[in-house]
């Protein structure tokens, strides 16, 4: 199994899987949540230990033409490509649970700070998420050849 088909051939539904990761935040403490689709992407915003998380997952975009076609480039009936997409949706979906269930397990057995692992997705004042904002300072050092060693004290 490829990484990249993780919760292939998935049979849950998005709306089970939401409702999944809503009782996941409500167990985890986490307050102000939503749990929806926007601009394209699945979403979950809540708020936790004094801080408002954003994580997003891009979702399939039904006008693209890769969903005409199936694994065999056979032409897809419109109701094929609407299952398919309806799959992928779902799969995404589940992918998206396990990856905030993997964190807070990871936060409750003390494996990493809760600002270790939901750091990228803190929401700032501005509204963006601290990996807005560093994400291209980050591809900037490692562009020019600015990091540290991978083993030894920092400069």
């Amino acid at each position: 199994m490829s990484l990249r088909s993780f919760a292939d051939g998935t049979v849950v539904s998005k709306a089970k899987t939401m409702g999944e990761l809503a009782r996941l935040l409500e167990k985890f403490g986490a307050t102000g949540q939503m749990i929806g689709e926007m601009d394209g992407c699945a979403t979950v915003a809540f708020e936790a230990q004094k801080r408002r998380v954003l994580i997003r997952a891009s979702l399939p975009n039904p006008k693209d033409e890769k969903w005409s076609r199936d694994g065999r480039e056979r032409l897809r009936s419109p109701s094929q490509r609407e299952n398919a997409i309806r799959r992928e949706t779902d799969r995404i979906w589940r992918v998206l649970l396990m990856s905030v269930k993997a964190k807070m397990v990871s936060v409750a057995d003390e494996v990493e700070t809760f600002e270790q692992a939901f750091m990228a997705h803190v929401v700032m004042p501005d509204g963006m998420t601290v990996c807005q904002h560093l994400g291209s300072r980050i591809a900037d050092a490692y562009a020019t050849g600015r990091t540290p060693p991978l083993l030894g004290a920092p400069q």
